[in-house]
């Protein structure tokens, strides 16, 4: 925080400052971030699923991965869109709260990052969502990549996520006074790129509101070419 304030560059939020936070905040998280700050991602993703998400049936087989799944409340919207959901947070209160809604098979406590790379579960994944968490890291190349790892085998593979946005796209990434980062089309294409994914979809969307004000941000879905 003292860094955001600063403004100066950090490449991420600390693990052990993003576990106290959120099981500070388990018990309230959903009514505080639905209802005081209308968070609205999960609804559009949703709405998006209809869409974008047909193509992964119910069917056997069809897995997705939720990246800092929380509460649960972006596994229940895609539910209807798989046959099985996995789920993995820092914060184990979350977790508490995202198993009473019985939406995921299998829920892990780990960093988002070492899950990927350790390939855990042994699992290929179809779809695999990180909505509202990279506002917590600030360089993506090896998320990307370990995503890319994870899809590689799956056929018409999906990644979505979302982002605060960077209007300038001569920088990658910002950390903010807020302490959550912001990034910008430019590196996010460039990624993509980098990483064989082929931008699909692009929303410009409002995450929640600061002080009463939207903020601004972007849903993206990449599939691998």
């Amino acid at each position: 925080m003292v860094k955001s304030i600063k403004g100066e560059k950090a490449d991420l939020a600390p693990k052990e400052y993003i576990e106290k936070l959120f099981d500070g905040e388990a018990e309230n998280f959903e009514h505080h971030l639905v209802d005081q700050l209308h968070y609205c991602l999960p609804k559009k993703i949703g709405l998006l699923a209809v869409n974008l998400l047909q193509h992964l049936p119910v069917a056997e087989g069809k897995v997705a991965l939720d990246l800092g799944c929380g509460t649960g409340l972006i596994g229940q919207a895609l539910k209807p869109w798989v046959a099985e959901i996995h789920g993995v947070d820092l914060s184990k209160k979350m977790l508490d709260q995202a198993k009473k809604k019985e939406i995921y098979s299998q829920l892990v406590q780990g960093d988002i990052l070492e899950f990927l790379e350790e390939n855990h579960l042994n699992k290929n994944y179809h779809l695999i969502t990180a909505v509202d968490v990279f506002v917590y890291l600030g360089v993506l190349e090896k998320l990307f990549s370990a995503v890319a790892c994870r899809l590689a085998q799956a056929m018409k593979s999906v990644f979505l996520f979302s982002v605060e946005l960077l209007e300038d796209d001569q920088v990658d990434y910002q950390l903010l006074p807020t302490g959550r980062y912001a990034h910008s089309l430019g590196y996010l294409k460039k990624l993509s790129a980098e990483h064989g994914f082929t931008v699909s979809h692009v929303e410009p969307t409002s995450i929640r509101e600061e002080r009463g004000q939207p903020v601004p941000g972007v849903i993206m879905v990449l599939n691998l070419s």
